[in-house]
Parts: C-alpha cells; structure tokens; sequence
C-alpha cells in the first residue's frame, strides 16, 4: 500500500526470522541437555524405523543431488554411522518428551490445532482458503500437526523451570549452527539457557510421541 507498510511489513519478518532462529538454537541446548542427562535402553525396533527413516531421506537427497555439503565431504559409511546415532538419539529425546508431557498432563486443545493449522496457511499467501480446506477435509493431516504442536509445549514447559538468559550476537553467530565458526558484526539477541550446553546436529528435529518417538 505504501513506503512505510513495506518497510514495516521487511522488519517483521526479519524479526520474525530472528526470532525462529533463537528460539531453534535455545531448544537445540536443552535437547543437548537432556540427551547428555538421561542414559536408558530404548526400544530396538523404534530406533530401526527412525533409522530407516533418516537413511530413505539421504538416499531421496542423493539422489536429487541436495546433500548439504558437510554430508558431501564424508563417507557413506561415516554417513550411516552418524544416522544410526542420530536415530538413537531422537528416540530416546522423542520416549523422554513424551514422558515430561504426561507427567505434566500437557494436552493438545482445539485451539491449538486451529493456531497450527493457521501457521500453515500463513506460509502460502493467497492460497489460505485452500489450506483451510485441505485440513478441514484431511483428518490424518490435522493429526500430524499435533506431533509438532505437543513437543513445542511440552520444551515450553521445560524451560518455564529453567533459567535462561539473553546474550547479543552477531547475524553470523546467530545463524551459525556448526561449532567452531566465529562470527563478526553484532546484531541479534538469541536466547540461551545458562546450565545447558553444546550443539545439535544439523537439521535434526526431535520427535516425541512414543509412536515415532522424539
């Protein structure tokens, strides 16, 4: 509509990007956290599903030419012996989440699941209505949103107990999510949590319902 809605509109969504950015950083700490902290056997066969899982997706990569260039630079044996840590990994967060959760009585509401089902609709502008009734229609597509949805809530309640504090970083610090860069300008706030440490690997998102696990 004008200059100034423009500009307006550029801010939020650097603010907005800065803020996803954070707030993935802060919860890649408290899942290091918890993974360093809690030591039980999980289940074989949900750790060869996750692994399965993870190794279909590498070989869809591979083949689409789309491997980031970390995965490019290793071996395919090195490659799956990561994966098979990962999966460990992921399963044991996902039984450990789904755990806090039902101590917790975390639930997942209507109101919820509409807020989940907006956020979608707001990543294809000018398509919503079309978003809206893909869900409407799809009960299995609304049930997939509540994995998600349950494991933001239940690293909320988490950290409603921890102490956290902000630090000033740079833009390169910010969005630097491989250890040993260090980065220039100051720019950004990110959140960190005090007690917690280290680093997640890329691109893993912990999953947590017993089902999938984390």
């Amino acid at each position: 509509k004008s200059l100034d809605s423009l500009k307006s509109a550029i801010s939020d969504r650097i603010k907005g990007d800065y803020e996803a950015a954070s707030r993935m950083k802060l919860k890649r700490a408290l899942l290091d956290n918890l993974d360093k902290n809690y030591n039980f056997d999980v289940p074989q066969g949900l750790v060869d599903a996750e692994y399965k899982s993870i190794v279909n997706q590498y070989e869809q990569a591979k083949k689409y030419n789309q491997l980031d260039e970390s995965e490019k630079a290793k071996s395919e044996e090195e490659l799956l012996a990561e994966y098979k840590n990962i999966a460990v990994r992921r399963v044991k967060l996902g039984l450990l989440l789904s755990e806090i959760g039902k101590d917790a009585k975390i639930n997942i509401t209507p109101d919820d699941n509409n807020k989940a089902i907006m956020d979608e609709a707001k990543k294809y502008p000018g398509q919503e209505k079309a978003v809206f009734d893909y869900y409407l229609k799809n009960k299995e597509a609304i049930e997939a949103l509540k994995a998600p949805v349950f494991e933001e809530k239940i690293v909320d309640h988490i950290l409603s107990k921890a102490k956290v504090s902000e630090k000033v970083v740079s833009i390169e610090e910010l969005y630097n999510f491989d250890e040993g860069k260090k980065p220039a300008k100051k720019a950004a706030a990110k959140k960190e949590t005090k007690s917690e440490g280290k680093k997640d690997e890329k691109k893993e998102t912990a999953k947590k319902t017993a089902k999938k696990s984390a």
